[in-house]
């Protein structure tokens, strides 16, 4: 058998309908296969709500100290 036989035999197998048919199901099967997969091993997300729970509370802030401004301004007017 010639190469070219050969070829010529390759290129017919390859451009047969049902061998198109049959590699394009394949790949949509392995495709929807692997998606599956990958859906399934996601790993489970943390709420926000339980990561605030966590976090220390924020100390107070100081109340500012009363100054006695107002006081003075008043006395200067009278």
């Amino acid at each position: 058998m010639k190469l070219q036989d050969f070829l010529n035999i390759v290129l017919q197998i390859l451009t047969n309908w049902f061998v198109i048919g049959t590699v394009v199901a394949m790949l949509l099967i392995i495709s929807f296969a692997n998606y599956v997969i990958r859906y399934k091993r996601k790993p489970k997300k943390k709420k926000k709500k339980n990561l605030a729970e966590k976090a220390p509370p924020k100390p107070p802030k100081p109340a500012p100290a009363e100054s006695s401004e107002g006081e003075a301004e008043g006395d200067k007017e009278e």
